[in-house]
């Protein structure tokens, strides 16, 4: 909330205050948000975009599950 509090405005859009985003915790979206939202939907979407690797790996199909 504090980095919220001390957002400011750049070029019409809202800017978190940077200091103030670094000491939040780190949780899930579902606990920070989904569990907390009145009002709110999973839609879902499919998008035109490959999936990411770790970095440094060249041939993904070589992954497990486990990573």
């Amino acid at each position: 909330m504090h980095s919220v509090a001390k957002a400011g405005c750049d070029l019409g859009f809202i800017a978190l205050n940077t200091d103030a985003f670094g000491t939040a915790k780190v949780i899930s979206i579902d606990y920070a948000v989904m569990e907390k939202a009145a009002h709110a939907a999973v839609v879902p979407v499919v998008v035109g975009c490959r999936p990411t690797t770790p970095l440094g790996v060249q041939n993904p199909e070589t992954l497990t599950a486990a990573g």
